[in-house]
């Protein structure tokens, strides 16, 4: 049973880590979604509904993930619609 529910869990991280990427038509309708504020730029709270792992997508560490970064991370599979 144990040795069930490590093959599991090992199976659904491997799907999430692995997600689509999201066409360049749909990554600019996510990023128009989360960049509310039009700054430019959005924190982890704007991120969290559709980042999983802000810090991966944080490329340049400095707390905010600006265009180009999400436009990447949309490419890497790290953005959801």
């Amino acid at each position: 049973m144990k040795t069930t529910l490590i093959v599991a869990f090992l199976i659904a991280s491997a799907t999430l880590a692995a997600a689509a990427p999201l066409s360049e038509a749909d990554c600019q309708a996510v990023w128009k979604l989360a960049d509310v504020d039009k700054k430019g730029s959005i924190d982890a709270v704007q991120a969290k509904a559709y980042i999983a792992n802000f810090a991966q997508a944080d490329v340049d560490k400095n707390g905010a993930i600006d265009a180009g970064e999400f436009k990447a991370a949309c490419k890497a599979g790290l953005v959801k619609k």
